[in-house]
């Protein structure tokens, strides 16, 4: 067989793009370098944030394919299809540095990033952990994840690599569970819920404890839940898990539980536990961020609707670093507000933009136990990631493992 002279070029060129890629990666690009400038506030003041990369899809994690793979690509200026998975990013969740949780609305998915198998997969797609809609995240510190599931009303708690385990919540008790957080040492999930206006606190066996906010109206039980055999598998046998199939009209609102007096809510948007046990409410159309102690009294607030730094004029995520301080993700500045525990605004990191240490309609955060901070950007389709440095020395802040993220791999480091 003849082979033509223009296939015989290209494969040349495809070859030798493949043996010399190892080189090029190992190399710290200008993007890189740049990426890695990137601290908040400025110097000559000392540095509280720094940028480390983003999580977009398994590339990102630090896998790669073949180096003929990744020559064709670049022949054919093509990124890989499993470049990304994320469409738009609602929520984050980050457990031992390991385990990254993002739920994407848009597609209805909850998906894993694994920095040990350096895969990304959807998990709650089946069974009785079938996912409708996920939306907020939390973590109950003992290797489980919980997911907020509004349009069924519940929130579903899976094992670390996706397995479920149990769900709370349901007809009647939620109407839309948008986010979750725990009691490592009680068991205790505190669940929001922004129709219900407010916040709903289940036990470790899922029975409510109490509820915090106004509660002149309660959630309808209006909505029917069947379970059904899963379809009839390739082997021709039902599997024996059930689907969760959400049916009935829901009602959108309980108006007559608004409130905007201290301990009410309107509209509450997410919830932290800080290292002190007080959980913190971003309370959305109130424009506030209001604590409570671990007994569900109101202890204080801070903020306000405005346009001035400080202000919280569309609060969504918040999260709670080592030293107790509160990160604050605002749609309308498009930015991270980070305020003290006494509501002392400290710094702003980031504004609207695509680039690097920029966002677009931010919605979910994160900060894990080594002071990782995780931002879900949503129209980015991205998840930023970012290092709190502590003012304390005694709190962590270095590496971990999870550290193989993409400026990391472009300056050729181990992950």
């Amino acid at each position: 067989m003849t082979m033509s002279p223009a296939p015989l070029w290209t494969c040349t060129l495809v070859l030798f793009l493949g043996l010399v890629s190892p080189a090029v990666a190992g190399t710290r690009s200008p993007d890189a370098s740049a990426a890695l400038s990137l601290v908040w506030p400025p110097p000559p003041d000392s540095v509280r944030v720094r940028y480390l990369g983003e999580l977009r899809g398994p590339k990102d994690l630090g896998r790669s394919g073949s180096w003929l793979t990744r020559a064709a690509q670049g022949l054919a200026g093509a990124r890989s299809h499993e470049a990304a998975v994320l469409a738009r990013p609602t929520d984050v969740y980050a457990e031992e540095s390991t385990h990254v949780f993002v739920t994407d609305a848009s597609t209805g998915k909850l998906h894993l990033f694994d920095y040990s198998t350096k895969t990304v997969r959807a998990i709650g797609s089946s069974g009785l952990g079938t996912l409708t809609k996920p939306l907020g995240l939390g973590g109950d510190g003992q290797g489980h994840v919980m997911v907020t599931d509004p349009p069924s009303g519940r929130v579903v708690v899976f094992t670390l690599d996706g397995r479920y385990v149990r769900a709370m919540g349901g007809p009647g008790v939620l109407l839309n569970p948008i986010d979750v957080a725990a009691d490592p040492r009680s068991g205790e999930a505190w669940v929001v819920d922004s129709y219900l206006h407010q916040v709903v606190v289940f036990d470790s066996t899922g029975r409510v404890v109490r509820r915090i906010g106004k509660q002149k109206g309660s959630a309808p039980n209006h909505q029917a839940l069947s379970q059904e055999p899963e379809p009839i598998s390739g082997h021709g046998a039902p599997e024996p898990a059930t689907k969760i199939h959400v049916a009935g009209k829901r009602a959108s609102d309980v108006v007559e539980n608004r409130g905007t007096a201290t301990g009410e809510f309107l509209y509450p948007i997410s919830i932290t536990r800080s290292p002190d046990g007080r959980y913190h409410v971003t309370d959305g159309l109130n424009g506030r961020v209001q604590t409570f102690d671990a007994g569900g009294r109101f202890v204080s607030s801070f903020g306000q609707t405005g346009d001035t730094p400080g202000s919280l004029p569309r609060p969504k995520g918040i999260a709670s670093d080592t030293d107790g301080n509160l990160h604050v993700v605002d749609a309308a500045f498009n930015n991270v507000q980070v305020f003290s525990n006494s509501g002392q605004l400290l710094l702003s990191v980031g504004s609207l933009g695509q680039e690097l240490g920029r966002f677009w309609l931010p919605l979910g955060i994160h900060i894990d136990r080594t002071n990782r901070i995780y931002v879900a950007d949503r129209y980015n389709g991205r998840v930023q990631i970012f290092q709190y440095l502590s003012a304390s020395p005694a709190a962590p802040g270095g590496p971990s493992p999870g550290r193989d993220h993409r400026v990391a791999s472009q300056k050729g480091e181990r992950p």
